[in-house]
């Protein structure tokens, strides 16, 4: 029986993701396929709390020589992104059965947007961020860790994100899973899965 339905943010919740990201700089600077490989280095460490934000953008406006405005991560994150309302929907009602949580990478500054902006405030029951606990996913380590604070089985927690590649790792981890596409097909995987929407 589930008993946790954990959320990722960027993507599923919020629309917005990397890519976003990337075209955005490339309306203020010019850069190849090199450059996207060294900010999802960059980025990654950012997510995992390693690189400070400030620094993540002084590197980038050094990098393509553009002022370090135009380089705002937390300015692009709140200018671009946008709450899915079909999926906040989704989750607002799950939460008068579940225990709902948020399990995502994101680094300081995005977090920072993310609870100010797009979250509401006692939405979720707990929040497993990867610039606090240190942990990202698809590391198996970051399952295991959610599963332990949670004192849960693994598979009575369901876990939704876009990126198949974190699905597989939270299967592995016993955790049931769900590889965002659409509201519609959320509900009709939940469904599937006896949760109750």
């Amino acid at each position: 029986m589930i008993k946790v339905v954990a959320f990722d943010l960027c993507d599923v919740i919020v629309k917005y993701n990397n890519k976003q990201y990337l075209e955005y700089l490339a309306k203020k600077a010019t850069f190849n396929e090199k450059f996207e490989e060294y900010f999802d280095s960059l980025d990654a460490k950012v997510d995992a709390g390693a690189l400070r934000t400030s620094v993540f953008e002084d590197t980038i406006s050094r990098k393509l020589s553009v002022p370090k405005s135009y380089i705002s991560y937390r300015n692009a994150f709140e200018k671009l992104g946008s709450l899915d309302k079909d999926v906040l929907g989704i989750v607002n009602h799950l939460a008068k059965r579940y225990k709902i949580v948020l399990l995502s990478n994101l680094g300081y500054s995005q977090y920072q947007v993310a609870i100010r902006k797009f979250i509401p405030k006692n939405l979720f029951y707990r929040r497993f961020v990867s610039c606090y606990t240190k942990l990202k996913k698809p590391d198996n380590t970051a399952y295991r860790y959610m599963i332990g604070q949670l004192n849960v089985m693994p598979d009575e927690i369901v876990f939704i994100d876009d990126k198949k590649n974190n699905i597989i790792a939270a299967r592995e981890a016993g955790i049931k899973g769900i590889v965002f596409k659409n509201p519609k097909q959320l509900r009709k995987a939940l469904m599937e899965l006896a949760v109750h929407i």
